[in-house]
């Protein structure tokens, strides 16, 4: 599942090579951004007074891929300090958290067809969630054309659901049995001991903080090879020490549904069995932030400050390769009003974007809102949004 929706699960607290960009020698800033996505439901589906779901449609659309939903939420607050053209430094902390599900097309050829005698239908749900905290350092400098940039980071794991076991089976016999059976096995990281806070041990749960951290560093150069043209190239997250979580806590839930022939059981024709249980124990995972390594250029057809396109394309690995491509399209008025268009694939997810900066000089404030997706069409119908506030300040 992590390489479904982790990653498209909308955040960004986006730590790296660039980092806000700053229109002041000195700013203190804050940013909050929240979202979610489905590969299916548009808003038309959602927003409506009677919600009505055709299985039979939702099975053929969806095929093997299933039904995918992600969410997630990020803060961060960062202070930079900029010589225009010369030297620039930053610090940046905040917080990102995700989480997705995908119910996989099996699910819905089950609902949608019906149950076909002596057939098992199978397949497994992909659950997962994280949330970490992090802080940076971003130093760029000059160096003749080109504008280096060395962000090294450090980044602590808080919630880990790494890929958990959750699975079902409906089988159906021709002598009118059935039995149906939904079976979960997954494990909770957590930076606190858990079981010290839920069971009072008198343990600490807070022991281990901050011992488990990992450092990543991204680097990034920009070349002006014209005067209107930039070309760029980015490193992000390029591991040194991968983080670290010790804290497990492990789930365990069985639950079946047998159905006798009715004639021959006409008391208690149905029997449910239900078992669940958990425990604590210690057991180390190392977690990696996603690697890339990125193309870019800015273009200023007329005017640096008027009109400049932002193509970009990456190459990203995080269980596994993924490919991002992206335009960026902005227009700026005066340096005070800022429109931003994106459109793009990034990290797994469609997202078409609009932003609107409004800059005073002594504070701005940005807001962008998103339409997004897992698939492609429906990234246009608003099956998924996102928002993102921005304030800074300085002089």
């Amino acid at each position: 599942m992590k390489k479904m929706i982790a990653l498209s699960c909308l955040l960004a607290a986006l730590v790296g090579i660039s980092a806000q960009e700053s229109r002041r020698f000195f700013e203190l800033g804050v940013d909050v951004e929240a979202g979610f996505a489905n590969n299916y439901l548009g808003w038309n589906d959602i927003f409506t007074e009677t919600i009505v779901i055709d299985l039979n449609q939702m099975n053929s659309d969806l095929g093997k891929m299933g039904f995918m939903v992600g969410l997630g939420m990020g803060a961060d607050t960062y202070m930079n300090l900029t010589i225009p053209k010369k030297f620039s430094i930053g610090f940046n902390t905040g917080v990102s958290a995700s989480g997705g599900i995908t119910v996989p097309g099996s699910l819905f050829e089950l609902l949608a067809e019906g149950n076909d005698p002596d057939k098992t239908y199978a397949g497994k749900l992909d659950v997962n969630a994280d949330v970490y905290g992090f802080t940076d350092i971003s130093i760029g400098l000059k160096a003749g054309p080109i504008w280096l940039t060395v962000t090294p980071a450090f980044y602590m794991p808080l919630l880990y659901i790494p890929d958990p076991d959750v699975t079902y089976s409906f089988v159906t016999s021709s002598d009118g049995t059935l039995r149906a059976t939904a079976v979960a096995d997954m494990a909770m990281y957590s930076v606190l001991d858990l079981e010290a806070i839920i069971e009072k041990t008198g343990a600490n749960p807070a022991a281990g903080l901050g011992s488990g951290g990992g450092i990543d560093l991204s680097l990034g150069a920009t070349y002006a090879l014209l005067n209107n043209l930039d070309l760029g190239a980015t490193f992000t997250s390029v591991p040194l020490l991968p983080a670290s979580l010790a804290n497990r806590t492990k789930f365990t839930a069985r639950y079946s549904v047998d159905m006798e022939q009715v004639l021959k059981n006409m008391d208690n024709p149905v029997q449910t069995t239900e078992t669940s249980d958990y425990s604590y124990d210690k057991e180390k995972i190392l977690i990696l932030r996603p690697f890339k390594f990125g193309l870019n250029a800015n273009w200023r057809p007329f005017s640096r400050k008027i009109l400049s396109f932002r193509p970009d394309l990456a190459l990203g690995v995080y269980d596994g390769v993924f490919f991002d491509a992206g335009l960026n399209t902005r227009v700026n008025l005066a340096n005070i009003l800022i429109f931003d268009l994106d459109t793009g694939y990034r990290d797994r997810m469609w997202r078409h974007r609009i932003g609107m900066i409004l800059n005073f000089r002594i504070t701005e404030t940005e807001i962008g809102f998103s339409s997004q997706s897992q698939a492609f069409t429906k990234s246009f119908g608003f099956s998924g949004m996102n928002l993102f506030v921005g304030m800074r300040m300085g002089f």
